[in-house]
């Protein structure tokens, strides 16, 4: 659930629908790719599209 709450904007790929986590933020130090389903894609988008665009993470929780 962290990795996903300090997910940066530039870690998301709309196209592919795919959030990215550097090696070093998982629990096993691994890379990987999460795949973003559809609700997940609109919210996003939509949070890309209003103001919350200009935090750093996608989901700022602080």
């Amino acid at each position: 659930m962290s990795e996903i709450l300090h997910l940066d904007w530039q870690r998301v790929d709309f196209g592919r629908q795919v959030a990215w986590l550097d090696p070093g933020t998982t629990k096993k130090g691994d890379s990987r790719g999460i795949p973003l389903n559809r609700d997940v894609v609109q919210v996003s988008t939509k949070l890309a599209q209003s103001f919350l665009r200009t935090e750093r993470f996608l989901y700022p929780c602080e």
